[in-house]
């Protein structure tokens, strides 16, 4: 087996952007997923909630879109159709996340 040394770290740079603070709505169908990414961005400083639905996704942003910086969902959620049908009506950024 061949030892490789790691990348090294591209944010050294002490006056790069920090995320402390930044809001985050993360929405993923699969409770797993969700705790676990929402438990990470929760470690490098991220402000989360989630949802598990697209339907509660919109309630939330709805109730909470000037205090949102980020949106990052699913894209195969069961009723991404409601999700789709709201795009566009928010200046919150989205990324959408795909298994495959």
């Amino acid at each position: 087996m061949k030892y490789e040394e790691p990348f090294p770290d591209e944010n050294t740079d002490d006056d790069a952007p920090s995320p402390v603070g930044v809001r985050v709505l993360l929405v993923d169908g699969d409770f797993t997923c969700l705790a676990i990414t929402s438990e990470m961005l929760h470690t490098l400083g991220y402000k989360v909630i989630t949802a598990k639905r697209a339907a509660d996704a919109l309630c939330i942003v709805r109730a909470k879109e000037n205090e949102l910086d980020l949106i990052l969902t699913e894209s195969k959620l069961p009723d991404m159709d409601k999700w789709k049908n709201f795009q566009g009506h928010s200046d919150t950024g989205v990324i959408h996340v795909t298994p495959e």
